[in-house]
């Protein structure tokens, strides 16, 4: 468990599979995430939720996927999501993301989890490099990486690429990019 006082990141549970199933639902994370839209049974769709999770625990055994429940108290509902990913070729780099539901957006608690997951990532998790990217026009993505502290690099040119989501579909898309390193966390020379 890891908090800063306003906000708790707990392992996911499989009572928290609805959540899942409710940001596979969303518009916005559909665009930005790339989900499919495609219709799915309630219970297949809550099922594949519930392996998901499974597949994180896994992950977290494994030490390449570090992925999260945001909390607002570590027995209450998950409001969000927030994941490490270690990248597949240098294993002291990972990639952050992140999600909160519609009703809790715009409050900063994006922000406070992405830096407190990103702070254990390089502190505890033994990563020396944590790297964000956000789709050149998701601005709410590139603010939420400026207010958890994170350093922009720059945009980097056909990163991402969807699959989905019109109008993205097949076109090449340009993210900017952020990071977070050990060196960011020390104090200021006097």
């Amino acid at each position: 468990m890891l908090a800063d006082g306003v906000v708790v990141l707990t392992p996911w549970r499989l009572a928290d599979a609805p959540v899942l199933v409710r940001f596979d639902l969303d518009p916005e994370l559909q665009r930005w995430f790339d989900f499919p839209t495609d219709p799915v049974e309630p219970a297949e769709h809550l099922a594949r939720a519930q392996e998901v999770i499974r597949r994180w625990w896994q992950g977290y055994d494994e030490r390449t996927t570090f992925a999260f429940a945001v909390r607002l108290d570590a027995e209450g509902e998950a409001i969000g999501s927030a994941e490490l990913q270690a990248n597949a070729i240098d294993r002291a780099q990972a990639m952050i993301s992140y999600a909160t539901l519609p009703e809790h957006r715009g409050k900063g608690l994006a922000s406070r989890a992405a830096r407190l997951l990103a702070v254990a990532g390089l502190e505890r998790f033994g990563f020396r490099r944590v790297e964000l990217l956000a789709d050149l026009e998701n601005v709410a993505s590139q603010r939420v990486a400026e207010r958890a502290g994170f350093t922009r690099e720059g945009v980097r040119r056909a990163t991402g690429w969807f699959e989905h989501h019109v109008p993205f579909a097949g076109v090449p898309r340009d993210s900017v990019s952020y990071s977070l390193v050990v060196a960011d966390l020390e104090p200021a020379p006097e």
